[in-house]
């Protein structure tokens, strides 16, 4: 059996995503949790959050497709700054 993942979030990040999702009403939208792996039982830490682009055109509403280009970069940069 896998263990259970935990994650507490940080409440600037909370708030960017609840704001990303009303703005995206009522479209999918994606992005990336960033943050930092959990230590000694605690939860991992979600200290941000990057906003992508749902390139979905036929139908956003119920899909969302984000290029690998775009991930990667975005993960790299996340990288640079000790995120994960």
């Amino acid at each position: 059996m896998e263990p259970i993942l935990r994650l507490s979030v940080a409440s600037g990040a909370m708030l960017q995503m609840r704001n990303f999702a009303s703005t995206g009403y009522p479209h999918e939208v994606c992005g990336i949790l960033a943050g930092v792996r959990a230590a000694g039982g605690r939860p991992a830490h979600v200290r941000e959050v990057v906003e992508l682009v749902n390139e979905r055109a036929d139908s956003p509403a119920n899909r969302y497709q984000v290029s690998g280009l775009l991930v990667h970069r975005a993960e790299e940069a996340l990288e640079r700054r000790g995120l994960e």
